[in-house]
């Protein structure tokens, strides 16, 4: 019994340990795309989108904040649906996450909180910001992913930069991602999503795969067993 106690208590401890670790890959990489051509050249399929637009900025009538998928057969379709009101040039904090076991998705803007449960995998989120408007900008800062600043952002501005996708990848599993969205606009008004920004969960042509924890978990459990049945069986020879 003794001879197998140490054994026992390190597989606590590595279960334990691999437990408490984040079901998101830390190693996540950032790059930019400038079109929507460039984006949907590398699309593979698309989980859920959150989505942050001016609709009519009204507190009833069209929407500004929905989740949504695209999908082959049904097209576009708005899962869940919420009205905002934007405030020109004022930091508006937003939460989106999601979790692996459930698969559901739960995106937050101000007391708006939208959810839906998610049927497809993912590797890469995709921060896209489009300003159609002249004078508006918008611009997704601030941004952490699972509590850990990704040092970048998403900004679009009609003048200049109309549209601006923001790519990281190698996400998977679990994450919790926050940060902050910035509309400006000047004397022509914004309708609809002239002026929007979306965080894309998708899978890409390009995605390297990052294994989930649960399969981390599986196979690190078994070697260990697997060690300690060979002991057993040496212990009575």
């Amino acid at each position: 019994m003794k001879n197998i106690k140490k054994p026992l208590l390190m597989l606590s401890a590595t279960v334990a340990g691999l437990l408490m670790l984040p079901s998101t890959a830390s190693a996540f990489t950032l790059s930019h795309l400038s079109s929507d051509q460039d984006y949907n050249k590398i699309l593979k399929d698309d989980a859920f989108v959150a989505e942050g637009r001016f609709g009519n900025n009204k507190s009833n009538g069209d929407y500004e904040l929905d989740i949504h998928t695209i999908e082959d057969n049904t097209g576009f379709t708005v899962h869940s649906q919420k009205d905002f009101q934007w405030v020109n040039g004022k930091a508006e904090s937003f939460t989106l996450a999601y979790n692996a076991l459930s698969k559901l998705v739960s995106y937050t803007v101000g007391a708006n909180t939208l959810t839906y449960t998610a049927k497809n995998p993912f590797t890469d989120l995709f921060l896209r910001t489009r300003s159609a408007t002249v004078g508006s900008s918008i611009k997704l800062d601030n941004l952490l992913l699972n509590g850990k600043s990704i040092n970048g952002s998403s900004f679009a501005e009609k003048s200049s930069q109309d549209l601006d996708y923001l790519r990281i990848a190698g996400v998977k599993g679990s994450f919790t991602l926050t940060g902050d969205s910035i509309m400006n606009w000047g004397t022509t008004v914004p309708k609809n999503s002239n002026l929007a920004y979306q965080i894309k969960a998708v899978t890409t042509t390009d995605s390297t795969s990052v294994p989930e924890p649960s399969a981390t978990l599986g196979l690190t459990l078994g070697a260990i067993a697997l060690a300690l049945k060979t002991k057993r069986q040496k212990q009575t020879v």
